[in-house]
């Protein structure tokens, strides 16, 4: 069994780099920009700046929820 989910992760990380790999070869011969439109562009940077690990903790913090755990974690 070990064996087996060592051999999947194993492909999937195969699959991870030569994607990986197709990404730096266009982003080394400049053909990237020609994949994708301003717009989409545009939106993966919003999308990013949104899920950058640390925004998203600020913004659950500073969410109703994280309100909540934080009344929790230190009542008043």
């Amino acid at each position: 069994m070990f064996i087996s989910i060592s051999a999947i992760i194993m492909g999937a990380f195969l699959l991870y780099s030569s994607f990986l790999n197709v990404v730096q070869r266009l982003l080394e011969t400049g053909s990237i920009k020609f994949l994708f439109n301003e717009k989409f562009i545009n939106t993966l940077q919003a999308l990013a700046k949104w899920t950058y690990p640390a925004n998203c903790f600020a913004n659950t913090l500073s969410s109703p929820i994280g309100e909540y755990f934080f009344n929790i974690i230190s009542p008043s």
